[in-house]
């Protein structure tokens, strides 16, 4: 049955803006090089980047530290890179890095959906990997992405998937801001954990009117600093090219478990 989508596409809110120190601390560390990333997400860069091997201009949605353009830059070539965080303290990080940096690189503290204008159609790769799912506004920041992009450019993002009701409300899903032994403190910081329902999911991709769709995932448990009603999600990483001109259908390849579509979670 369809699932309404009122309650997942609004009006603009506020985004979720964290204080927690040891996130710089984590993302300078982490997901760093190619290897860092998941299998999903190695393999989509790989997929929308057959034609050539290369990205020219390169906006990371929620870029923490820059990593993912360090990734990027390791395997592809790469002509800039832009990061944007609504965290000042991993574009701190990144700053501090900035002249290091193998390709051109700019970084910005800011939400996507309130800067998105003036960064209008500029983007040839605009990825939003772990943005979207874990804030309070998920359909205002993949719209905001896809206004970013140049016709003919490619939308890389991340979506958790269920058969089951779409969760958009941080009182019932949402995942501790935490990184130290042991189990996280009900005073943490906690972020949304956005869970869509597949044919919510699918009803929103559709709305971008792309040219090109590709979804790639699999089963797996949410984080253990994670309170969500499901025990497993499908951990879906998508790539939308948008069209150069209107189109009326899209190429579609998907690579998603079968029971996400007739299953329960």
């Amino acid at each position: 049955a369809q699932v309404s989508f009122t309650n997942l596409i609004r009006v603009y809110l506020m985004n979720i803006k964290f204080k927690t120190p040891e996130l710089a601390e984590f993302y300078v560390n982490n997901r760093r090089t190619w290897s860092d990333f998941y299998d999903s997400e190695r393999w989509m860069f790989d997929k929308v980047s057959e034609e050539g091997g290369s990205y020219e201009r390169v906006l990371d949605v929620g870029c923490a530290a820059g990593g993912l353009g360090l990734a990027l830059a390791e395997r592809f070539s790469l002509g800039s890179y832009v990061g944007i965080d609504i965290n000042p303290q991993v574009i701190n990080a990144a700053k501090a890095e900035q002249d290091t940096f193998p390709v051109p690189a700019e970084f910005i503290c800011g939400d996507i959906s309130e800067i998105a204008e003036s960064q209008r159609e500029r983007f040839t790769l605009v990825s939003s990997l772990g943005c979207a799912d874990f804030n309070v506004d998920p359909a205002g920041i993949i719209r905001s992405c896809w206004e970013c992009l140049t016709p003919g450019g490619d939308f890389v993002l991340s979506l958790r998937l269920t058969p089951e009701a779409s969760v958009n409300k941080i009182e019932d899903s949402f995942q501790y801001i935490y990184f130290g032994p042991g189990e996280a403190s009900s005073d943490q910081e906690k972020a949304n954990y956005v869970v869509f329902n597949v044919h919510d999911a699918f009803s929103l991709l559709r709305s971008l009117s792309p040219e090109t769709v590709y979804g790639f995932g699999y089963w797996g448990a949410p984080s253990a600093t994670s309170v969500t009603p499901y025990k497993k999600v499908v951990f879906a990483v998508f790539a939308l090219r948008k069209p150069k001109d209107e189109v009326s259908e899209a190429q579609v390849e998907l690579r998603l478990p079968l029971d996400l579509f007739s299953g329960s979670a």
